[in-house]
């Protein structure tokens, strides 16, 4: 699950919390990592974009790819109550397989971290 719709924001213009405030409202453990980051000649603003309601407006009226390229981009790995240590651990093993894909297509172990 992502962290956040987005990557990271502007100060004060976070519009959107249900992806880590589910964790929080459930009482679940969980980590987040990053896992690329923004980039503007990928991450192209999409002027047909329908929101599919207010909040997914708000959320991409948010989105501005000068300010984001360079922004990091996670994932959020939940686990229920008191697995700390599952998390960890495949948070660990996902880790390395992202750096094992990025040698990969790259020839060389790039990485957010």
């Amino acid at each position: 699950m992502p962290v956040a719709p987005t990557a990271a924001v502007e100060e004060g213009c976070f519009k959107y919390y249900t992806y880590s405030g589910i964790v929080n409202l459930l009482d679940y453990t969980s980590g987040s990592f990053p896992v690329t980051f923004a980039d503007r000649s990928i991450d192209v603003e999409t002027p047909d974009h329908v929101p599919l309601n207010p909040t997914d407006r708000a959320v991409w009226g948010t989105y501005q790819k000068d300010l984001f390229d360079g922004a990091p981009v996670g994932l959020q790995v939940m686990g229920k109550r008191f697995e700390e240590e599952k998390v960890l651990g495949l948070m660990e093993a996902l880790i390395a397989a992202l750096k094992d894909f990025r040698t990969s297509q790259t020839g060389e172990p790039t990485s957010p971290f």
